[in-house]
């Protein structure tokens, strides 16, 4: 039986540039490989079949060539410019473990209930919203956050779909909580709908960076896509560009999910690639 070369272990990749990891030890194996001659020109191509019919040197020249073609795989991988994920969350497990809630202090309607149902989609149920008096221009509510303060530049896409017809949308960039980017989506015009805003939160407040007059459908799923770059911030919706915005005040951070006043919301699909 041919033995091949024990494969390095490695983190998830996908599509993306290739993890160092495989790029060098793709590297070492090549260099480490003597120049082997071709099998000699007398012996016919064995059978598939049959294995051992494979002489030494067949062998030698197959585990050659084996090992170029990962080579090639691998520059094929960098050279494409493909992104590194880190993460892809289906929500097939009902525990939140590398999830963090946080609710808005003096809310009302609280607290929020996040849940992952049978349907394999994250839920908010609650009500919650904030603070009396208070809620058109800040819209406080409740966050489900994940990931790392590290991550600078990426490109975070979530399916959401909302029941009830206030706010909810996705946070990114986020340091705490009062430091962070905010893509806000509303449709009840009791609460300032509808209206999609893009923001940032420094503190309490929060500073409009772009807005326009557009809410969403009740009951239909709606594709999100944020990509940050540098002080570049661009969002599509549904396939198509809503967002090609500007800012600089927060480089890097986790993202999240959030709801305003919106009983009813659930979220799937939430991956995030490195650019």
């Amino acid at each position: 039986m041919i033995q091949l070369p024990p494969v390095t272990q490695m983190t998830s990749i996908g599509c993306s540039t290739p993890h160092p990891a495989l790029k060098i030890s793709l590297l070492k194996s090549e260099a480490a490989m003597p120049v082997l001659p071709n099998p000699p020109a007398q012996e016919s191509a064995p059978r598939l079949g049959n294995l051992a019919a494979l002489t030494p040197g067949a062998h030698n020249y197959r585990l050659f060539s084996l090992q170029l073609f990962l080579v090639i795989i691998a520059i094929t991988l960098s050279s494409s410019g493909c992104r590194r994920v880190v993460l892809d969350e289906r929500f097939y497990n009902t525990r939140l473990d590398n999830w963090t809630v946080i609710d808005d202090p003096d809310t009302l309607e609280g607290p929020s209930v996040w849940r992952v149902e049978g349907d394999h989609w994250l839920h908010q149920s609650s009500n919650i919203w904030g603070r009396r008096g208070d809620f058109i221009g800040r819209w406080y509510g409740t966050f489900a956050m994940t990931g790392d303060t590290t991550w600078m530049d990426y490109n975070l896409t979530v399916r959401a779909k909302p029941t009830d017809n206030d706010g909810f949308g996705v946070v990114f960039r986020f340091r705490d909580p009062n430091h962070f980017y905010r893509l806000l989506f509303i449709e009840d015009g009791m609460s300032g709908g509808p209206l999609a805003r893009l923001d940032k939160r420094n503190g309490p407040d929060y500073t409009e960076i772009w807005s326009a007059k557009r809410g969403y459908r009740v009951g239909v799923e709606t594709d999100i896509s944020v990509s940050v770059n540098g002080d570049s911030i661009q969002v599509d919706v549904d396939g198509a560009r809503l967002v090609d915005a500007l800012d600089s005040s927060y480089r890097s951070g986790k993202i999240g999910l959030f709801c305003f006043a919106q009983a009813g919301v659930a979220f799937a699909d939430v991956r995030v690639r490195l650019n």
